[in-house]
């Protein structure tokens, strides 16, 4: 309740403060849990921040084991955190603490929630302050469901921080909104195999998209780089430049959904 209290009034500090308190008491109670409440009070401090770091560390390393192709294990700063706090406990708490393999298995779940829910929080001032410098969309005639989804993913995946899937997914935006404004105003047959490229070739597209044509082309050759060649793309689309591309896409979505003059 702390927790969604803070973020109701955007206290993102208070939001920290929160995290880190459970993250430092959680561990400790494990021990107490035990029989070992006889701990001093440096003794709990010491093995709470212990605890905090730690859960960080072993949330990193259970994470990419599930999500990398490359998992990475800081092993050494494991190790360098659990001695540095051996060396400053009392001997009765250094004696009931076991090993560090232990902890790591014992606190997995809890290092899962430590990883994922401390990048949410540092996240979520950047969502907010994105969402911000978005304009409210005007009114306009509904897209079909390919349109929506991928416009509305494309937005979440910049929103939250996503640059390559946010590429991808404009191209996608595009492509699924201009199929379907020329099917609309053409007799050519368009079908779901003719790609963007293919698409911004014909005439039609043409005078359907006027002075926006550049930008549409922008918006694919973005999505290629994303899908094609994530190392280039993250070279050649810095955050403000990909800001630019969402930009090019809402505007896209907007002048081909636009409603008609009464």
């Amino acid at each position: 309740m702390e927790m969604l209290d803070a973020f109701d009034s955007a206290d993102f500090v208070k939001m920290m403060d929160v995290a880190n308190d459970w993250q430092q008491t959680f561990w400790p109670f494990l021990w107490w849990r035990e029989g070992n409440t006889d701990f001093s009070e440096n003794d709990r401090q010491l093995l709470g921040e212990m605890g905090k770091e730690l859960k960080r560390l072993f949330g990193r390393g259970i994470s990419a084991e599930k999500v990398s192709v490359a998992p990475r294990w800081q092993n050494d700063r494991i190790l360098e955190v659990w001695q540095n706090c051996l060396d400053s406990l009392s001997p009765e708490a250094k004696n009931s603490l076991g090993s560090v393999l232990e902890l790591m298995d014992f606190g997995a779940t809890e290092s899962l929630d430590s990883r994922y829910s401390h990048e949410v929080l540092e996240v979520l001032r950047k969502i907010v302050a994105r969402v911000g410098t978005l304009d409210k969309l005007p009114p306009l005639t509904t897209p079909n469901r390919s349109v929506r989804a991928a416009f509305d993913e494309a937005h979440r995946c910049y929103l939250y921080g996503f640059p390559i899937a946010s590429a991808a997914l404009c191209r996608t935006t595009l492509e699924a909104a201009l199929r379907e404004a020329l099917r609309a105003v053409t007799e050519k047959d368009i079908t779901s195999e003719t790609d963007l490229y293919g698409m911004l070739g014909l005439q039609g597209a043409k005078r359907l998209l006027g002075g926006l044509c550049g930008f549409a082309d922008e918006v694919r050759i973005a999505g290629n780089y994303a899908v094609h060649h994530a190392d280039i793309f993250e070279q050649k689309y810095p955050p403000s430049k990909l800001q630019e591309i969402v930009g090019k896409t809402r505007m896209l979505i907007e002048h081909l959904y636009a409603l008609p003059v009464a």
